[in-house]
């Protein structure tokens, strides 16, 4: 018997008002606080993964899938990725959150980063829709073995010169860098900042 976890991550959040600082709905044209109609995105909704969890069912575990809904420029995403739990840099990394962290045993993981191309995600599904709901591309990978390229805009130029990446290469196969990637150091320890609601 193996199980799967899953995890949502809706980056249509609210957003703050450039005037008031205010937050409203994301699709609110107008600051209700101050009518001003000039707002910024907040994006910083993560994948919360809980560590001892991990390992607890690790032998249950085959892997997780992950939810991303986002909004670019009116057009709907949705994009469902696998991360499979037996993948090195994964552990490597839901262990040090376990290990070294005295406030928290949940892992934040960030779409896009660093963190995450490396866990090695293969991107299943991808579907594009306008506000109407009309549906606009698909992609759907049947047989769940494709890795997402590595997006090398997330690592740092000292990254680049220890895995030997040229500045001119954008993206690479993953399994290209998969056997050097190696944890950042983090402060696992430090105070969670403030947290509002509307």
């Amino acid at each position: 018997m193996s199980a799967t976890e899953v995890k949502t991550c809706c980056q249509i959040q609210p957003k703050q008002c450039k005037k008031c600082s205010k937050k409203v709905p994301y699709y609110q044209e107008i600051c209700s606080y101050c009518n001003n109609n000039e707002f910024k995105k907040i994006i910083d909704t993560r994948f919360s993964i809980d560590a001892k969890a991990h390992f607890e069912y690790i032998t249950l575990l085959k892997d997780y899938l992950l939810i991303l809904i986002n909004d670019s420029d009116g057009i709907i995403g949705i994009s469902v990725f696998i991360i499979k739990s037996s993948n090195t840099y994964f552990n490597n990394y839901i262990k040090n959150q376990l290990e070294k962290s005295e406030k928290s045993n949940t892992c934040n993981l960030l779409p896009f980063s660093y963190d995450f191309y490396s866990s090695g995600p293969i991107e299943i599904i991808n579907l594009k829709y306008d506000l109407s709901g009309n549906l606009l591309s698909e992609y759907i990978d049947r047989f769940n073995n494709n890795y997402l390229d590595f997006d090398t805009k997330c690592l740092t130029e000292e990254e680049k010169k220890k895995y030997n990446i040229s500045n001119d290469k954008k993206i690479i196969p993953y399994k290209e860098i998969e056997e050097r990637l190696t944890l950042r150091n983090k402060n696992l320890n430090k105070n969670r900042g403030k947290t509002t609601r509307l």
